[in-house]
């Protein structure tokens, strides 16, 4: 992979999830780390995936962050669905963006819907978004933004143009 010549790769998502015991959150949360570190020892340039479930675990994440002078890091989204979810999710990206500042990047994995989108930039001064709604709505005849029941037809290619397209101009008009 260090050969390979990638300017920056995701590190493994270990999740965190509220129903399970809080000593697997502290594994998976090291897990990614680790995975993060070795993935770095062999040449291979890399974010580390950072999940938290208490404030304490998002402040170890930033100290860590800052202490190794790490310059980006992935978040996944996909799971915030509900209103108390994506509060949680959005409070955590405000105090990243307040301890880490504009010297690490924030790779946001899952977010699609405009609103969505608005927030989180507003929380973080660098971030890149990252979708795959785009390519599946496209592999499923389906444009960006459409209802649920409207179909497009047309080759998979030419859709996700179409669907990035749409995602360009929503999330650089902002």
């Amino acid at each position: 992979m260090a050969g390979a010549g990638f300017a920056l790769v995701l590190g493994p998502n270990y999740s965190v999830y509220g129903e399970h015991p809080r000593f697997e959150h502290l594994i998976n949360m090291r897990r990614s780390l680790l995975a993060a570190v070795r993935l770095a020892s062999l040449g291979v340039p890399v974010a580390p995936n950072v999940y938290w479930w208490t404030e304490r675990d998002l402040e170890r994440w930033c100290q860590c962050v800052e202490k190794l002078k790490i310059p980006a890091v992935a978040v996944n989204a996909q799971t915030y669905r509900t209103e108390k979810d994506w509060a949680f999710l959005l409070a955590g990206l405000k105090r990243m963006g307040e301890k880490l500042g504009n010297r690490v990047t924030v790779f946001l994995n899952g977010l699609s819907q405009k609103d969505r989108i608005m927030a989180a930039r507003g929380m973080l001064p660098k971030v890149i978004f990252l979708s795959r709604d785009l390519q599946m709505r496209a592999q499923h005849g389906r444009v960006f933004g459409a209802r649920k029941k409207e179909y497009v037809y047309g080759n998979a290619p030419t859709l996700f143009r179409e669907n990035l397209n749409i995602f360009l101009r929503q999330t650089l008009d902002m």
